[in-house]
């Protein structure tokens, strides 16, 4: 039986102003993941929603407060900014927020410096999400690929990434653990599906983006554990 009370807006949240293209895939893949997530489930809507720093003076706080506990001035620590983003989510009648910045995300840590699990330990996070929101969505390892549309193009396939993570995949309770990659946290193993492991930036996601063409974006496993997640109640 579906959960109506994960029926809640999705906020997209963006600290800078985006290129239109980038604006479109990033919207593109939210409502791609959206609509596998409510396939043949006409009463939920899930609307949504898209603003810029001065629609929503609040999203220019994650960013401060992501460089204010950083502990390298060249990047932004995503682990705050993600214990910041869950506090606005909750004050604002629990949308689910999807951030994007422009800036290149730290390794995860809390305002004490310690490791949050599942964060990696590559230096750097191209995206961060936790399952009902927040997720944080960085462009900065994208900027240096050459060809535009390639480029718009892994910007959607990490969109759909980090949203599937915010809705719930993977889901480790039916999964074989053998087929799962627990590298920064649970990820796909299926070569076809963008919920498999990013550890390469941008590389691992220009070849994600390029096995997806064509396909669906997930895998039958992972679209299952949309409609598990869809279903499951709130804690």
């Amino acid at each position: 039986m579906v959960n109506k009370l994960k029926n809640r807006p999705i906020e997209i949240l963006v600290n800078e102003r985006l290129q239109k293209s980038e604006k479109n895939a990033i919207i593109d893949g939210v409502v791609t993941v959206r609509n596998l997530l409510l396939a043949g489930i006409p009463n939920l809507k899930m609307p949504v929603k898209y603003f810029e720093s001065d629609e929503y003076p609040d999203i220019r706080w994650a960013n401060q407060i992501g460089k204010k506990y950083s502990s390298n001035t060249n990047q932004i620590n995503g682990g705050v900014m993600s214990q910041y983003l869950f506090e606005l989510q909750n004050k604002v009648n629990f949308p689910y927020i999807v951030y994007i910045t422009q800036d290149d995300l730290y390794i995860c840590t809390d305002k004490n410096g310690n490791v949050i699990n599942g964060s990696g330990d590559n230096g750097f996070s191209a995206g961060l999400s936790s399952e009902n929101g927040p997720s944080i969505i960085s462009t900065y390892r994208f900027k240096d690929i050459k060809n535009e549309n390639e480029r718009i193009s892994c910007i959607k396939t990490l969109t759909m990434h980090e949203i599937g993570h915010l809705f719930g995949v993977i889901n480790e309770s039916h999964r074989n653990k053998n087929e799962i990659d627990y590298r920064g946290g649970a990820h796909c193993t299926n070569d076809d599906c963008v919920m498999r492991q990013g550890w390469k930036v941008p590389s691992d996601w220009q070849q994600m983006t390029k096995d997806r063409r064509g396909k669906s974006p997930f895998c039958l496993e992972c679209q299952l554990d949309l409609k598990y997640w869809l279903n499951k109640k709130d804690n």
